[in-house]
């Protein structure tokens, strides 16, 4: 045979096999399923039926017989004051019946207690009426610390500053005077720029030669005379070379011929920084190059706050 011819063979060899197997299969699960399903008609039998599986039909199973009928005397009626028990029913199965428990017994009221009648002595009292509200005296509030005013001079001139607490929290750190942010003289007489001297790291004569920045010379009486504005930031070194060339601040040009009145200024310090706030000009000295100048030398001041709120303040300035 041609390896093709054993091969067809194997193959039909194989599916005949397969397909017996299957058929018996197949006959073995028609004939479970039949059993599983016939229903055996039991009307030709009375009485309880058992059933004993893995046995052939009707092996081993003795037919009981039916028990012969009692027969019982006539019931009697039962009298009219009797009253018959109801019947009990039967149980399902022997496991269902179970005993009732005891009944527990009901519980004897207890006997009231009588409440003993409160006698007289034990009948509480009647708190006595309060007296009526007698009013406190109002308390006088204590008075704060008079505040201690801060004095100083400077150049002839006072001043005074008064903060509105005693408590000593508040107060001034630096103080700039305020005379060097003044107006400086409009004439000035040789001997002034003459004897400047050295400061710093200047020489005299740079000195010299920054003051005649501002002034030049008068050719009618040999002086000098003013030449040009000067800014608050500038006065104070023009100033100090002034002061140590002899001039006297105390009589200061701007003084003479004047009637002045002391500036007063009102100001608020705030807290933790001690920056100064609403600062006004409560009084003038008439003149307001003046009053220019002593604000913003006021302001050049440092002050302080340690208490948690603003402290309110007054500055004076007094042209002695």
């Amino acid at each position: 045979m041609t390896p093709y011819q054993i091969k067809q063979q194997k193959r039909r060899t194989v599916l005949s096999f397969v397909s017996a197997f299957l058929l018996h299969l197949l006959l073995f699960g028609g004939a479970l399923l039949y059993s599983w399903l016939f229903v055996e008609d039991m009307t030709e039998f009375s009485g309880p039926v058992l059933v004993k599986l893995g046995e052939p039909e009707g092996a081993d199973l003795p037919l009981t017989p039916e028990p012969a009928e009692e027969t019982s005397a006539p019931e009697q009626p039962p009298a009219a004051e009797e009253v018959p028990p109801p019947a009990a029913e039967e149980p399902e199965s022997p496991e269902a019946v179970l005993p009732s428990p005891p009944e527990e017994p009901a519980e004897k009221p207890e006997p009231p207690v009588e409440k003993p009648e409160p006698s007289p002595e034990a009948v509480p009292e009647e708190p006595a009426a309060e007296p009526a509200d007698i009013p406190e005296k109002p308390v006088e509030p204590q008075p704060e610390p008079e505040p201690v005013p801060i004095k100083g001079s400077e150049a002839g001139n006072a001043h005074e500053t008064v903060l509105a607490t005693g408590e000593g929290s508040v107060g001034r750190n630096i103080w700039r005077p305020i005379y060097l942010y003044l107006p400086l003289p409009r004439e000035l007489d040789v001997r002034f720029v003459e004897g400047v001297q050295a400061s710093g790291l200047n020489s005299a004569e740079e000195n010299r030669t920054i003051l005649l920045r501002y002034y030049e010379m008068n050719p009618l009486n040999g002086g000098y005379l003013l030449s040009r504005s000067v800014s608050f930031d500038e006065r104070p070194f023009l100033w100090l070379l002034l002061e140590q060339a002899g001039y006297d601040t105390a009589d200061a040009e701007y003084k003479k011929d004047r009637s002045l009145r002391p500036v007063i200024i009102s100001f608020t310090v705030i807290p933790d920084t001690g920056e100064l706030m609403d600062v006004f000009l409560k009084q003038s000295s008439g003149y307001g190059e003046l009053d220019e100048a002593v604000l913003y030398g006021f302001r050049a001041s440092e002050y302080f706050n340690r208490t948690n709120r603003k402290i309110k303040g007054r500055f004076t300035y007094r042209f002695d």
